[in-house]
């Protein structure tokens, strides 16, 4: 960079000095003309030295003024150009010097101030190095001091869970015990009820009370026994142990002897009894003299069997144990519905069994999937917006079940296409219209009158379709028959359960919440079903004179936990302004019973707190406005 500059700065100069040589006579510093002069002039001596030079310019300077020099001015510029030269040389070698030497000591100062720099900057990294060696040492100071806590702290954690664990273990183990004993409990109920049957069947009840096999004053003791455990594991849960659990079996086991030793007794009673009638009849019909007696006494015989057969348990007078199978009775269902809920079982099932080949011809899936379509496309559309929507839905599917052609989705479906295909469909209708219920009216109440409506239209001209729809009702909500379905020995949780009406997920049962859902939204079309109007040219299959029944065979069935409460509150709330109307005093008097005995009864069995408290505040509501209003969606929906 210096030999650069050095140049540039030559260059500078030499510029000058041609623009200096053009003013002096216009005698340049290299001129060849020059050099010719002077080589021309003074070929053989050498330059004048100095001094020379300044005494002839001395002497001619004292010549006239007008004379023109000739060589010695020629070579004094000659030597004064060279002269200049040297010391312009001098001079840029002098300033080239200088700035050398400036750039080395400025580089030296670069370079001390880069190592002072460089000096500065260890020293700082030390002091940081040995700052954050500082805080390191702190920092594992604190640290130690906090894995100290934490560890003390995850050590009283461990403590606490292994406390709650052992605490939820034996909460578990007590819950286990307790499911064991009222699983025993309702076994030993499901017992007495089929002991029930048995000494219902009895011709003569005073014989097998004083029967030396069979002990029938024994089921009030088992039951007293094992209801004491019962209401321990109800007020006394921490007092229950393994022994309790073991008694309750025990005592379910006495029960199933005495069952098994019931049956023996009775069919020896009924054996001897016929024995003894067809004696008697044999030696009536040997005294010829009295026709009219010999006619008339098996007759007589005969009809006695009769009424001891169809006799229902509670009217046997067998003391105590009579008093307590009829409680038993009285629990579960009535008599009378219990024949119609097992009639219209038998008769869904023969029902089912009218369309099996359709049902397993894999050949057929299409023309299922169709008549599938035929059915669930009408139905889940179904809403109450306008009284040509629903009428459409109603020839669609009255068209449908008298194998007529439909349009569903742009296709032709007609269910007598093969001989089982309108029973296939009026079954799913029938299954279809019951699941609409816990779909549908279950989170849109409202919606209930207009499927009760389509149902109650289709239910006047297909009466077979009315009796499934009764079936799957029954079958899906059990507590409309009314009906509280014991367990049976034997019988496993989800057995049972599915059997009471609630669903199973991968093993595990529903939530009671969404069971309760369920059942209120089933509940609530059924009962629109009674108070609901049909086509307008129709009259109800299926009117209030149901829901009368209903409520009366209700009452008089013990209430259970949860499900009785939420029952009642959906029958007033959806039908209760009806039955005031229909019944008038006699509903009046129903009220006074629900609200004196039912609903106390409700709180004395420990029911949830939100069934029975949305009960209460239905009852307090018709107490202070002394009438039911009619629900939401009654009114509105049209005529069609």
């Amino acid at each position: 960079m210096d030999d650069e500059y050095e140049e540039a700065l030559k260059f500078s100069v030499f510029n000058k000095l041609r623009k200096v040589n053009n003013i002096i006579n216009n005698v340049t510093v290299r001129s060849n003309t020059q050099k010719r002069d002077i080589s021309e002039t003074d070929n053989k001596t050498p330059y004048p030295k100095l001094k020379q030079f300044k005494g002839n310019v001395a002497r001619k300077e004292s010549q006239s003024v007008d004379e023109q020099p000739s060589l010695p001015t020629r070579q004094l510029l000659k030597i004064l150009d060279l002269e200049r030269q040297k010391s312009v040389q001098s001079a840029l070698a002098n300033r080239v010097n200088r700035f050398k030497e400036f750039s080395r000591s400025q580089a030296e100062q670069r370079k001390e101030a880069w190592l002072q720099a460089q000096q500065l900057f260890i020293q700082n990294m030390e002091l940081k190095e040995k700052g954050i060696l500082s805080e390191n040492e702190k920092y594992d100071v604190s640290q130690c001091s906090e894995m100290a806590q934490l560890t003390q702290n995850a050590i009283e954690k461990m403590k606490m869970r292994q406390e709650i664990l052992n605490s939820v273990k034996h909460k578990l183990l007590l819950e286990e015990r307790i499911q064991k004993i009222k699983s025993n409990y309702q076994k030993f109920l499901g017992e007495i009820q089929e002991i029930t049957k048995v000494i219902s069947s009895c011709m003569d009840s005073g014989e097998l009370v004083n029967s030396q096999d069979f002990n029938i004053n024994i089921f009030e003791s088992l039951h007293k026994q094992l209801e004491e455990i019962v209401i321990r594991c109800d007020t006394n849960i921490s007092s229950i142990t393994d022994q309790d659990v073991q008694a309750s079996e025990d005592i379910l086991w006495q029960l199933i002897d005495c069952h098994n030793k019931c049956t023996i007794a009775v069919e020896n009673i009924n054996a001897k009894k016929l024995t003894e009638k067809a004696n008697e009849q044999q030696s009536l019909e040997a005294a010829k003299e009295v026709k009219i007696q010999t006619n008339q006494q098996p007759n007589t015989a005969i009809e006695n069997i009769q009424e001891t057969v169809t006799e229902p348990p509670r009217t046997i007078n067998i003391h105590n144990a009579e008093e307590s199978i009829k409680v038993f009775s009285n629990s579960y269902i009535d008599l009378e519905d219990l024949a119609r809920y097992e009639k219209l079982m038998a008769f869904r099932n023969e029902f089912k069994k009218s369309y099996m080949e359709l049902e397993n011809n894999s050949t057929l899936k299409t023309f299922k999937f169709d008549l599938k379509k035929a059915v669930n496309i009408p139905v889940n559309s179904l809403s109450g917006v306008n009284a040509n929507h629903i009428l459409d839905k109603f020839v669609k599917l009255h068209r449908l079940l008298t194998g007529q052609t439909v349009v569903i989705a742009g296709k032709q479906i007609n269910a007598a296409q093969h001989p089982q295909g309108i029973t296939f469909c009026m079954d799913l209708l029938a299954k279809k219209l019951v699941l609409q219920g816990e779909i549908m009216v279950s989170c849109n109440p409202e919606s209930a009158f207009c499927f009760a409506s389509l149902i109650l239209s289709l239910w006047n001209d297909f009466p077979q379709f009315g009796q499934l729809l009764l079936a799957y009702f029954y079958e899906m909500c059990p507590y409309l028959i009314p009906y509280y379905i014991p367990r049976q020995v034997n019988e496993t949780d989800e057995e049972f359960y599915k059997k009471l009406g609630y669903q199973y997920n991968d093993g595990e049962v529903e939530k009671q919440d969404k069971f309760l859902k369920r059942m209120t939204g089933i509940m609530r079309l059924y009962f629109a079903i009674t108070i609901a109007k049909p086509k307008s040219n129709l009259t109800s299959p299926y009117n209030l004179k149901q829901s009368w029944k209903w409520l009366a065979s209700f009452l008089r069935l013990k209430p259970q936990v949860d499900v009785s409460a939420t029952a009642l509150h959906v029958f007033l709330e959806t039908v209760g302004f009806a039955m005031e109307r229909a019944y008038g005093v006699m509903f009046q008097k129903l009220m006074k019973i629900i609200m004196l005995q039912y609903l106390p009864s409700c709180q004395e069995i420990k029911c949830s707190g939100g069934a029975v408290i949305r009960l209460e505040i239905l009852i307090m509501e018709y107490l202070k406005n002394k009438k039911f209003e009619a629900p939401i969606g009654y009114n509105e929906l049209p005529s069609w």
